[in-house]
């Protein structure tokens, strides 16, 4: 198994001990260690961290999976998959993130469109809810 499929299998696994998190922290330091690693399976990896834990915010570490993110090439396909299996924050934050910048379509989807699915989502947090409902007020043509 190359170094970065084994990286991603124990970012998959990762828990956190006690709200302890640098383990991970450490983890994607590795990951990222020898340049953006490329492939769909990296971005849905990361991703599922949000899902796992979509009331947390690792103590700071999931902006860097956020920054992280955002710099892989075709990353969007897999966000929007994301938040349709599993709205939270972190990725709400992303669509926000995109649409801030004047682009409307996240790969085939209307991102405002996908903030609309957040609000009728039954796994949506009520917290990622509210935010979703302020960001698609922001964004209203």
């Amino acid at each position: 198994m190359p170094p970065s499929e084994e990286v991603l299998a124990a970012i998959e696994r990762y828990q956190p001990g006690d709200d302890h998190w640098s383990d991970l922290d450490d983890l994607l330091n590795r990951l990222w260690e020898a340049g953006p690693p490329e492939g769909a399976m990296v971005a849905e990896t990361l991703l599922r961290v949000f899902e796992r834990f979509p009331e947390d915010d690792g103590n700071g570490v999931f902006w860097s999976i956020l920054h992280g993110l955002e710099s892989l090439p075709e990353y969007e396909p897999a966000l929007v998959a994301s938040v349709r299996r599993q709205p939270v924050e972190f990725t709400v934050l992303m669509v926000n993130r995109i649409l801030n910048v004047g682009q409307v379509r996240i790969g085939e989807v209307d991102g405002r469109a996908l903030l609309a699915e957040v609000l009728v989502h039954r796994l949506t947090p009520a917290q990622t809810r509210q935010a979703a409902q302020d960001y698609l007020r922001r964004h209203q043509p």
